[in-house]
């Protein structure tokens, strides 16, 4: 399997602020642990996704963007490194985000990694959740990290033979948290057939979940290893920032 971690701009700040501004950052030490964890074979930042890629400690295999959010300092270390920049127009069909996603497979990735994407607009959250699960990425393993929240994206009907007992698939996601922690899953694109969950409060067995319905809403991990999985159809599967990981306790949410 070939990973890709794509960055995108997000919680960190920018590199045109003080110097020390990424040290002793709890945040940017847990989204270093999580890339460190994968050890990407390529590297993307997705326009202000630069900032986040330097300040972590990252220089990108490839930038990709029409450059109005990255830092102009990011920018300009990016090019005293040499590193490869492809500049778009700002107007344009796809965001940055979706660009960085296509030249990921276009390099023969089947396991993308997105880090960052909490922008503090909702529309931006709402487009990086939706463009996961286009289907064009249907078939590759997905996931994310949008500061402290994972996300998983799930497509059944792309489920191959190859995928029978694998821990982690397109059609199969495998979660890891603290007994207690809270896990939403969502129908996108349509209905989804066959759900079935394991390490859940509340079980679903084989189950339908439509687009709308707040069925699969706060529910709770038992183990400290939870599986989600469908037959058919696009799930994104949500685990909401642990208390510990927000260092403050958590508002348990409603059922």
């Amino acid at each position: 399997m070939t990973t890709a971690v794509i960055l995108v701009a997000g919680p960190m700040p920018s590199l045109d602020g003080p110097e020390d501004a990424f040290s002793g950052s709890t945040l940017g030490d847990r989204l270093r642990s999580r890339v460190n964890e994968l050890g990407p074979d390529l590297v993307v930042a997705a326009d202000g996704g630069l900032d986040l890629a330097l300040g972590l400690g990252y220089s990108p295999d490839h930038v990709v963007g029409d450059m109005d959010s990255v830092s102009s300092a990011a920018l300009s270390r990016a090019r005293s490194q040499g590193l490869q920049l492809t500049e778009v127009p700002v107007a344009k069909d796809a965001s940055d985000y979706e660009l960085a996603l296509d030249l990921a497979v276009e390099r023969g990735a089947d396991h993308l990694m997105v880090i960052g994407g909490a922008s503090g607009r909702l529309d931006h959250v709402f487009a990086t959740l939706l463009t996961l699960t286009h289907p064009k990425f249907a078939g590759l393993v997905i996931e994310g990290w949008l500061v402290d929240n994972y996300i998983a994206v799930i497509n059944g009907r792309s489920a191959r033979q190859d995928d029978v007992g694998l821990s982690r698939s397109s059609s199969r996601a495998v979660v890891t948290g603290d007994v207690g922690d809270q896990l939403s899953v969502f129908a996108l694109n349509g209905p989804a057939t066959g759900v079935t969950t394991s390490g859940l409060r509340w079980v679903l067995d084989d189950a339908l979940l439509t687009g709308g319905t707040s069925l699969g809403v706060s529910n709770e991990l038992i183990e400290s290893t939870a599986s989600i999985s469908a037959t058919d159809g696009t799930l994104a599967v949500i685990k909401a920032a642990s208390a510990k990981a927000a260092g403050h306790d958590q508002e348990v949410g409603e059922r």
